[in-house]
């Protein structure tokens, strides 16, 4: 397939991964290519790829990225009508990548509008407290009286039910 698409692999990033394969017939493939075999979890443009459903623990380097940007921002003396929309522009959509791919973990979308309520209650800092509203409420559109910020949890499931619709609709979409 490389030759065909006329590129060359890297040979020093380049790994292979068996699943189901005999021993025998993995010694014949790595005496053939000149890869490692590669071990899960590893990361593809970013994201921590797995053989299983993703933990907490895979999604922590999600959390430490919009927690730095939070801390990026700390230095700004922002308005709460600045603080959230940084929230809704930028702390939301580093979400999405992630979640286009994968189901995340309940517990990681609460780390997350954890970290987003302080931010958009305190001013910037991240600490604990009462909200002085319920994030529910923040989270319903401006028509109905909320802010309009993303609910994380429906947002993925939106996301994931697209690749099933674009399966259904699309047969040649696999």
């Amino acid at each position: 397939m490389l030759l065909m698409i006329s590129k060359k692999a890297s040979m020093e990033k380049s790994q292979i991964f068996f699943s189901c394969v005999k021993p025998n017939m993995r010694r014949i493939i790595l005496g053939i290519l000149p890869f490692d075999i590669g071990k899960f979890p590893f990361k593809y443009l970013g994201i921590p790829m797995c053989v299983t459903k993703l933990f907490c623990r895979d999604c922590k380097q999600l959390v430490e990225k919009i927690k730095m940007r939070i801390l990026n921002w700390k230095s700004k003396a922002l308005s709460f009508a600045g603080r959230l929309q940084l929230i809704n522009s930028v702390l939301t959509t580093i979400h999405v990548y992630w979640a286009s791919i994968f189901k995340i973990p309940i517990a990681t979308i609460r780390e997350i509008e954890k970290i987003c309520r302080s931010y958009l209650w305190a001013n910037g800092e991240i600490v604990k407290g009462k909200a002085k509203v319920k994030w529910i409420d923040i989270c319903r559109p401006k028509d109905y009286g909320g802010l309009g910020v993303k609910n994380l949890r429906k947002w993925n499931d939106a996301l994931l039910a697209k690749h099933v619709w674009n399966v259904i609709n699309n047969k040649n979409s696999l």
